[in-house]
């Protein structure tokens, strides 16, 4: 088999090779929840490495699990607030930061909310470290 032919025989087997990945599910684009997603898809759901985009403003990359965030992501929503950690059934929840307005907080978070030990530092500098519980700081 000469070079030309090794080539045309490796190009189709690509191209045949990424047409099974996507249309085995592995690898899709999809409407879904109002939004774009791209990425893994298993039993009609977003399962796996993914990017969803709800508009300009609002995106998440990271692990899915049954159409829920689930695993490490990143999730960037209205005017710059960013959410970035471990999720779990769609909220934050074990280790993570979160950045909203100008302030920052780095640390645990339990269902969406800050919760455990963490530190948030305001817009303004001021910085409470220490336990926070139901979105609320606690104290040292």
């Amino acid at each position: 088999m000469n070079k030309r032919m090794r080539s045309k025989l490796f190009a189709i087997l690509t191209v045949i090779s990424l047409l099974l990945l996507v249309t085995s599910g592995c690898i899709r684009t999809h409407t879904y929840g109002g939004g774009v997603y791209t990425g893994e898809w298993k039993n009609g759901v977003p399962n796996g490495y993914g990017k969803f985009v709800y508009s300009e403003d609002v995106i998440y990359e990271g692990q899915w699990k049954d159409g829920k965030l689930h695993g490490q992501g990143t999730a960037i929503g209205y005017e710059g607030t960013r959410f970035e950690g471990e999720w779990k059934y769609g909220k934050l929840d074990g280790y993570g930061t979160k950045t909203d307005n100008g302030n920052t907080y780095v640390g645990e978070f339990k269902k969406g909310l800050m919760d455990g030990k963490g530190t948030l530092t305001m817009a303004d500098g001021t910085t409470y470290v220490g336990t926070f519980a139901n979105d609320l700081y606690v104290g040292p």
